[in-house]
């Protein structure tokens, strides 16, 4: 089942909504969360409980800029969001945050016209998914474009109120033969939602609302179609930097994208965290001399290293919060590129801080113990979850690590890391 927008006709007004207001109020939905993780797996999204509190307390609006009555806080603000929300349930916290990040895309490459269109809608807030695994093409034709296909993994559909897609131009290729590809914004009211997620459509992740997105065929205005142009070759002047003066509206990167994931994943290990600790209370080791587990020097270690492993995945995407605000503020006011090397680090950072995430709750599941392995129990879910998370693109360790060790030995096609322009080939393969 799906659901379609709901809130006032009138857009609300989160102006005033400061960073720590913000944090406080996503970790004051957690216990809500934590009582409805089932029900979300079983819809394949939160419930509508959980999206009425999240419109009230302003968490649809962290990235929204203020001229649409959003709070237009920090990329380190919402992460932190992410971050709470993740730990009261991280399927939830993906949908939530993959609904919310690609506020940034609309504010940064949209023009004005399509922005107002975008962000003052009867919904009264503004949401969408942003999939780049993409079945859809878009024929070019007067205006704009005929787009039609079927677009998977479209994370945060389910509350959204556009679709933010990844298509083909049909006719169109690079030198080299490569499609040339767009990124497309449809209104709700133009595309269908599948039924196709959570329940047992996935292992893990239920809550996240991946649905698909299928269009028939729906005529595109121009203004709502963009290249597909990375944060490295946006030009401050003309993007929604410019627009809302505010330099976290320069563009969009692989970092931006990695990013995402990985708060959510920071968000699974603090529940695992929380799950375990609650599991040490009134049990017992599951060796001799049968100690209560909070007295068990083995139960003792391993929480302690999962701790620290999350401490540090934690700190890891904070940091790559402030980089890209302080990167991206140097390019907007002082003229300094944000490179793909800038880039590339970045997006290095964040997938290792899922890994180490990931580490941590593989780590607290085995000590668990077996009865906190059956089905419907805490910790099953939470390792299903990172297991899942494990799975998605953007988090393949080994192949971006790979990626950016051939270009440091000269390797052809890998990711440019000397801030020259990659090719055609390389470009379009570093940002699908």
């Amino acid at each position: 089942m799906t659901m379609a927008p709901t809130a006032p006709a009138a857009t609300l007004d989160f102006t005033g909504l400061t960073d720590e207001e913000a944090v406080e109020r996503a970790r004051g939905l957690r216990e809500l969360l934590r009582s409805q993780q089932q029900e979300a797996e079983t819809l394949g999204h939160y419930t509508e409980e959980v999206h009425q509190a999240l419109l009230a307390s302003g968490l649809h609006h962290v990235l929204t800029p203020k001229r649409y009555g959003g709070a237009e806080l920090s990329v380190k603000t919402f992460v932190r969001v992410a971050i709470e929300i993740a730990t009261g349930d991280p399927g939830s916290g993906w949908s939530c945050c993959l609904g919310e990040a690609h506020c940034l895309t609309a504010a940064a490459q949209l023009s004005e016209q399509a922005q107002d269109e975008v962000f003052r809608n009867d919904a009264g807030y503004s949401r969408s998914p942003l999939s780049y695994n993409t079945q859809a093409t878009a024929t070019p034709v007067d205006g704009g474009f005929l787009v039609k296909g079927k677009v998977p993994y479209s994370s945060g559909v389910a509350f959204s109120t556009h679709a933010q897609m990844r298509v083909e131009v049909e006719g169109e290729a690079h030198t080299d033969g490569v499609p040339v590809s767009v990124i497309a914004t449809l209104p709700r009211a133009d595309h269908t939602v599948a039924d196709d997620w959570g329940a047992d459509y996935v292992l893990g992740m239920r809550a996240s609302g991946s649905q698909s997105v299928l269009i028939d065929e729906v005529f595109v205005p121009a203004e709502m179609v963009v290249p597909m142009e990375w944060i490295g070759d946006a030009d401050p002047a003309r993007s929604g930097a410019a627009v809302h003066d505010n330099s976290m509206y320069l563009g969009i990167g692989q970092s931006m994208l990695k990013l995402e994931p990985a708060a959510v994943a920071v968000g699974n290990a603090r529940a695992a965290l929380d799950e375990v600790e609650r599991l040490a209370q009134g049990r017992r080791s599951l060796m001799p001399p049968y100690l209560p587990r909070a007295e068990d020097p083995f139960y003792q270690r391993e929480f302690g290293e999962a701790r620290f492993k999350t401490d540090a995945a934690e700190a890891v995407v904070l940091q790559i919060s402030e980089y890209l605000a302080e990167w991206s503020e140097a390019a907007l006011r002082h003229g300094k590129p944000f490179t793909n090397a800038m880039d590339a680090t970045l997006y290095g950072m964040a997938i290792q801080a899922g890994r180490l995430s990931s580490d941590a709750v593989e780590q607290l599941f085995r000590a668990a113990g077996t009865s906190a392995a059956r089905p419907g129990q805490r910790m099953e879910r939470y390792l299903r979850d990172t297991m899942t998370y494990q799975t998605h693109g953007a988090n393949q360790y080994g192949q971006w690590a790979q990626m950016i060790g051939a270009t440091r030995f000269g390797i052809a096609g890998g990711v440019d890391l000397n801030g020259s322009l990659p090719s055609e080939r390389s470009r379009s393969a570093t940002k699908a």
